[in-house]
C-alpha cells in the first residue's frame, strides 16, 4: 500500500528498535513513549481543528487529501460533494446512503460506525494485543484487580478456568 497512513507505525517501532539495546523491553519502550505525548491537548487541539469551517476553495484539496490517506470511498456517502461539507468534522461524521450498511436481522452484534477489526482471538498469558501489536497485560489494560467497579471486583485473571477473547477496532 503506497498511502502514507501504512506507514504511521514505523517512527514509533524504530524509535523502540533504538531504545531497546538500553535496559527498556520494547513493550515498556512504546508505553512510555505513548505516555509522554501530550494526548489530551493534542485530542482538544484536533477537536477545534476539527471545527474551523473551511473556505469553500480549500475544502475540496483538504478533503482529498483525508480521502486519500485513509482510504475514504466517497460513492457510499449520502452527499457525494465535498463542497458540501463545511469543516472536517462535518465530513467525518458524514450521512452514507441507506443501502451501503445494511443490518443483519440474525447478528446480535452492530458496531454504529465503519471500523476495521486489527485483532481477534483468545487472551493468552494474560496478555490483550492492541492497536500496532503493542500488546498489554491484563492487569495493566485494565487496571489492578483490587480496583472496583460500582461495587463489583474486576474479572480474574486467565487461566485454566476462564478464558476471555479480545478485540481491536480502529475507526
Amino acid at each position: 500500500v503506497s498511502r502514507p497512513a501504512a506507514w504511521r507505525h514505523r517512527p514509533i517501532s524504530f524509535l523502540c528498535y533504538i531504545l531497546s539495546v538500553s535496559t527498556l523491553r520494547p513493550l515498556a519502550c512504546r508505553v512510555a513513549l505513548y505516555r509522554s505525548f501530550p494526548t489530551r491537548l493534542l485530542s482538544r487541539a484536533w477537536g477545534r481543528l476539527n471545527g474551523v469551517e473551511l473556505p469553500t476553495w480549500l475544502r475540496k484539496p483538504i478533503y482529498s487529501l483525508y480521502i486519500w490517506t485513509f482510504g475514504v470511498n466517497m460513492q457510499e456517502a449520502a452527499v457525494e460533494d465535498l463542497h458540501h461539507y463545511r469543516n472536517l468534522g462535518e465530513f467525518f461524521r458524514r450521512r452514507l446512503k441507506p443501502a451501503v450498511r445494511p443490518l443483519c436481522a440474525s447478528s446480535c452484534l452492530t458496531s454504529p460506525a465503519d471500523g476495521r477489526i486489527l485483532h481477534f482471538g483468545r487472551v493468552k498469558n494474560s496478555e490483550v494485543e492492541q492497536v500496532k501489536g503493542v500488546t498489554y497485560s491484563l492487569e495493566h489494560f485494565l487496571g489492578p484487580q483490587k480496583r472496583r467497579c460500582k461495587g463489583k471486583t474486576r474479572p480474574p485473571p486467565c487461566n485454566g478456568d476462564h478464558m476471555y477473547n479480545s478485540r481491536s477496532v480502529v475507526l
